[in-house]
């Protein structure tokens, strides 16, 4: 005689453990705002605010080089003057004046290498014409 087992045996003894999916890779980092634009005679000033967050911060920005951002505003360029964190999410950038140039408003950051970061590990990657 051949005994099959019961349908509440086979449910409690066939778990099947399962590995829990992956954590989502996170999106890079990236500027997504341009807030508090203040031109002066000489000199641009603006927040630059990023895609993180209090939980994940903006890493130290001592080492980082103001000369790698570049604006173009109101028909003027600016080159990077000195860069100021200022929150998890944003750093206040000032520019100086270099030389009238036809175009739109608009900033640009070289990373060459990229010294903008998270505490994710992420690293800012290189932009040009993020409007202003």
């Amino acid at each position: 005689m051949l005994l099959f087992p019961s349908a509440r045996f086979q449910k409690r003894h066939m778990n099947v453990q399962r590995t829990p999916p992956a954590p989502p890779t996170p999106v890079a980092l990236a500027m997504i705002a341009a807030a508090d634009v203040t031109p002066g005679p000489d000199e641009l000033t603006f927040t630059a605010v990023f895609n993180t967050s209090a939980d994940a911060p903006l890493a130290s920005i001592d080492a980082a080089d103001a000369l790698k951002w570049t604006a173009r505003f109101d028909g003027r360029r600016f080159e990077g003057n000195t860069l100021t964190l200022i929150s998890p999410t944003s750093i206040v950038v000032d520019m100086a004046f270099v030389e009238d140039e036809a175009g739109p408003d608009e900033v640009n950051y070289a990373n060459a290498p990229s010294d903008i970061a998270d505490t994710l590990g992420r690293h800012l990657a290189a932009f040009a014409g993020f409007p202003l």
